[in-house]
């Protein structure tokens, strides 16, 4: 119903046929069950595709509290600045280095936290290495190594 309202508005207040055939098989197309199905396929690619573009351009969510450079700036410095690699470094990464002790940055194909102060460099190596050994099991008498 709403398709043929359209049609007769178009031939009511467009007097050039051309428009009138124009509008009338444009309306009968989006109208149509391939037509839809046409439509809603696209908008859930575009969903689907803005949806991994902003997974991929977020840390996770444990890493988002600390500050960063995002994924898109060094995107755009890379392809439409076409700046080198050490002229990204001095716009971008240097700036946010000299103001605080660590950040997070998207490195090749992950998210990485980047320690610029010796002493948190330090003490992050050494918490990390403090992990409790698993006590070795003794082995057994008739073993070939006993």
């Amino acid at each position: 119903m709403i398709a043929s309202q359209a049609i007769e508005l178009a031939n009511k207040y467009i007097d050039v046929p051309f428009w009138q055939e124009t509008i009338s098989s444009l309306v009968h197309r989006l109208t149509d069950t391939k037509g839809k199905r046409w439509t809603l396929g696209a908008a859930i690619a575009l969903v689907l595709t803005g949806e991994a573009l902003y997974a991929i351009a977020q840390p996770p969510k444990h890493l988002r509290n600390l500050p960063r450079v995002g994924l898109f700036p060094v995107l755009y410095h890379t392809i439409f600045s076409k700046s080198t690699n050490r002229d990204i470094y001095k716009q971008l990464y240097e700036p946010l280095a000299m103001k605080h002790k660590l950040h997070v940055r998207f490195d090749r194909s992950s998210w990485s936290v980047i320690v610029t102060d010796p002493m948190l460099a330090n003490q992050v190596l050494v918490k990390s290495g403090k992990k409790k050994k698993k006590k070795s099991r003794k082995r057994a008498k008739s073993s070939l190594f006993a």
